[in-house]
């Protein structure tokens, strides 16, 4: 599988130098680890390899080739999702989280970033996520990794990801009430949309939860309000032009034009 997917690969250089980089880049942010001989041949427990593979996303203009492990892939009949559970359904009533991202005139927006990639996995599941890279160099045996964090494929990681979520936004409830709740009623996977009457509510709300979710490990990469945005890490505010039609998006499957609803 590794051969084939090496073939693929090479033939797009774009695709290909897209692939690699998200490879290294799962390594520097702690997502995946590649382990040592004496780690192979000492580590007694179950192992497993997921193969994975490119989907091309060219509709994104930052990530347009994104990396999949396919934890559903059989081997002798046997997949790795034959063996978990599923998990309780945690995802909030999505008409709902609508209903009330249209409830009051300033809508507020953000998506938290790799929010399954913010969840660490046990030693045992990390060795059943293993997987094999080498740099496009067929030339060499190939380098064993494992995966450390929640696979998106994984049949649990959406119920695993969640309860994450919520024990972060209970923990602050006493601190935080209004930020707490609305990680606990205002979301639907990675994405939280509220409202709120005036800008400086929402402001001081999303301060509030980008508190509560470092306490997690989570971040929001950028805030929207309405007509500006607020980058989470820096705080600085974006004034945004009116009537650009690129501002335009999708949120919650609504079409949002975040510049002209204020």
């Amino acid at each position: 599988m590794l051969q084939g997917l090496e073939n693929r690969l090479k033939k797009d250089a774009t695709h290909s130098s897209a692939y690699q980089d998200q490879v290294k880049e799962m390594v520097s942010l702690g997502f995946a680890r590649k382990l040592t001989k004496s780690e192979i041949e000492e580590y007694k427990g179950p192992v497993h390899y997921i193969p994975h593979h490119p989907v091309i996303r060219p509709d994104k203009k930052t990530t347009s080739v994104r990396i999949v492990f396919n934890s559903s892939n059989r081997y002798n009949g046997e997949a790795l999702n034959d063996y978990w559970l599923k998990g309780p359904d945690l995802l909030n009533n999505l008409h709902g989280v609508i209903l009330r991202f249209r409830e009051h005139p300033v809508a507020v927006c953000g998506d938290i970033e790799k929010m399954y990639h913010q969840v660490l996995i046990p030693e045992l599941d990390q060795h059943v996520h293993r997987f094999l890279w080498r740099d496009l160099d067929s030339t060499r045996s190939p380098d064993t990794y494992i995966e450390t964090v929640l696979t998106f494929g994984d049949k649990p990681a959406t119920a695993m990801a969640l309860t994450a979520l919520k024990m972060t936004a209970k923990e602050s409830e006493d601190l935080y009430p209004k930020a707490a709740d609305v990680l606990m009623r205002d979301t639907y996977v990675d994405d939280v949309c509220t409202s709120v009457k005036t800008v400086e509510e929402g402001l001081k709300l999303t301060d509030d939860i980008d508190k509560v979710l470092n306490k997690g490990g989570f971040r929001i990469k950028e805030w929207t309000l309405s007509a500006e945005s607020k980058d989470s890490k820096t705080g600085e505010k974006k004034s945004r032009s009116l009537g650009n039609k690129e501002r335009e998006e999708k949120v919650l499957g609504v079409k949002w034009n975040h510049e002209l609803v204020s």
